[in-house]
């Protein structure tokens, strides 16, 4: 199989896995607790500043003295005698809202969260806007695992202090824990401006671009964290992330090994590396580093699927084969691990798993018509228009279905054939990542994100009958070709005409090659033509692309509904 078809079938099976669609770092929470809780800062800062009563000052002095002595025990972290000393003043200055709040904080640190709840909720009764009193209770449903009112509480905190860092560095984390990574990215700004000289800003930031989808605005801001920090592991692990994702494998795998110096167990920067090892071909490398981010992350089954292709294609079959097992026996519908161990083994089966190729194209759908153009020398739409140019002359067509069409290459090559006014293309395909890409070239008059099998078999889908139909490339993902051929007959009009590609297979009906790909014989397609009343104009040999420097060969069938 070459290298880009692979590659879609590894980004594939990582989000079939359910992982995140590159392995990603969870954001850092750099706004840390307040004062003592944090290890640092000072419990002080956080007292109320209390109006001073001139006729009072000396009774005043006497309770700001003690309420900063109990502030020190805090931060030396004598809990229990700053929360004895609180009891103490509590009986000369009865509610009052600092010492609640000190006593709040000695709780806190304590990890007696309903108490230090209980004492900050009584602050809010006398200060509703307290800035401090409102992170903690963030911090608190945070423990709790209430991030709902965590994000209450830190939207309160940034309403009364819109330009306090700690509330805004818990907002933003606050957002990233709700995957509200749009709101996150608001905020990162006016924190960096705040605090630009802080790396964690600046990787949670990035990490918050990274989930938006804005990879190269992400790697800008994980070489700001970098060049502010340059052991800050995460961020070079992230770096790579986002380098992959913009399919700069080899600068990601410096990125790589630089964060994995810093932090050797980190399993998704271990298997982050190991992915792009094998996107090089590395796959020796690759395989070591997919058994050690095993080691790291045992509950992540799904790779054993990915380690098994680099086993395979560094020449381990029989470690292959086990992996790919190993898969299944933790994940019995992964459908990647199932075609490629049947590949592996030579079992021919009817088709690819639906679920393998829907996943497979959408991830590819944005790269996949410069991939196969430029890099694959794909002409298979070029030598279909040449076939309908010899056998339509100067006729317009009036409607076509192009099957697992994708992002329309083929539509695209023959739309001058189609009536301009009366026309129309249909396009069907499982991957609607791919009719995207078709329907914002316009490609198609109408798109259908369906099976393809099963939108033949239903005449309410689409026109009932098309005077063309046509499918580039397609059946390298079907095995048995009856129900198509079926399908396109109930689906054409009377003299209409099917045309499609195929892989050559020199002997037998068709087959499951080692690449993951069907290939068909010649008498098979002539038996099928022969089957459902189609008149055979032509099967011609062709080479619809290369694979390196090998040239793949196929048929070109044009068959005609009698």
């Amino acid at each position: 199989m070459n290298r880009k078809e692979r590659r879609r079938q590894e980004k594939a099976a990582q989000k079939q896995a359910k992982t995140a669609k590159l392995a990603h770092g969870a954001p850092t929470q750099s706004a840390q607790t307040p004062g003592a809780a944090a290890g640092g800062g000072g419990v002080s800062n956080l007292l109320f500043n209390h109006a001073m009563n001139k006729a009072a000052a000396q009774q005043e002095s006497e309770l700001d003295r003690e309420l900063r002595q109990i502030s020190d025990k805090l931060n030396a972290g004598f809990t229990g005698e700053a929360l004895q000393a609180c009891q103490n003043l509590n009986l000369k200055h009865p509610n009052h809202p600092e010492i609640h709040q000190l006593s709040g904080i000695a709780h806190f640190m304590n990890q007696a969260w309903d108490q230090a709840t209980e004492c900050f909720e009584a602050v809010l009764t006398h200060d509703a806007k307290n800035v401090a009193a409102l992170n903690y209770l963030g911090d608190l449903a945070i423990e709790k695992n209430d991030l709902e009112s965590a994000q209450s509480y830190f939207q309160g905190a940034v309403k009364n202090g819109p330009d306090d860092l700690a509330s805004l560095q818990r907002l933003a984390y606050i957002y990233h824990r709700l995957e509200n990574a749009t709101e996150a990215a608001e905020i990162y700004p006016k924190i960096i401006s705040i605090d630009p000289n802080s790396a964690e800003n600046y990787l949670n930031y990035g990490y918050a671009l990274f989930k938006l989808g804005q990879l190269e605005e992400a790697v800008k801001e994980y070489r700001r964290a970098i060049k502010l920090n340059s052991e800050l592991g995460l961020a070079y692990i992230n770096l790579g992330t986002a380098l992959s994702g913009l399919d700069n494998d080899a600068e990601a795998i410096s990125s790589f090994r630089r964060g994995l110096k810093i932090l050797p167990d980190h399993a998704e920067g271990t298997i982050g590396l190991a992915r792009c090892l094998r996107a090089q071909d590395n796959y020796g490398e690759a395989a070591k580093c997919f058994k050690q981010g095993l080691k790291l992350a045992p509950d992540r089954t799904a790779i054993f699927w990915e380690l098994g292709y680099s086993l395979e294609l560094s020449g381990d079959k029989a470690g292959g084969q086990k992996a790919y097992e190993t898969c299944l026996e933790h994940n019995p519908d992964h459908s990647v691990a199932r075609h490629l161990l049947d590949s592996l083994l030579g079992n021919t089966t009817e088709a690819a798993p639906q679920g393998y190729i829907e996943e497979l194209f959408d991830d590819y759908a944005s790269s996949f018509d410069d991939s196969l153009v430029n890099e694959l020398n794909y002409v298979v739409p070029k030598l279909i228009r040449a076939q309908l140019d010899k056998i339509e002359g100067d006729q317009l067509i009036q409607s076509v279905l192009d099957l697992g069409g994708g992002t329309g290459l083929v539509a695209a090559e023959i739309k001058d054939l189609v009536e301009p006014n009366s026309g129309i293309i249909h396009g069907v395909d499982l991957s609607s990542g791919m009719l995207e890409i078709a329907d914002q070239n316009q490609r198609y008059d109408q798109s259908f994100v369906a099976d393809i099998l099963a939108f033949l078999d239903d005449k309410k889908i689409g026109l009932p009958r098309y005077e063309l139909i046509i499918a580039g490339d397609v059946f390298v993902y079907l095995g048995n070709l009856e129900q198509v051929f079926s399908g396109a007959y109930a689906r054409l009009e009377k003299g209409g005409r099917f045309i499609f590609t195929v892989e050559r297979l020199s002997d037998g009906d068709f087959a499951l090659e080692p690449t993951g790909r069907y290939a068909h014989g010649k008498n098979y397609i002539r038996g099928l033509a022969g089957k459902y009343d189609f008149d055979i104009k032509e099967i011609e040999k062709i080479i619809p692309r290369q694979d390196g420097d090998q040239a793949i060969n196929g048929f070109l069938a044009s068959l005609q509904k009698n």
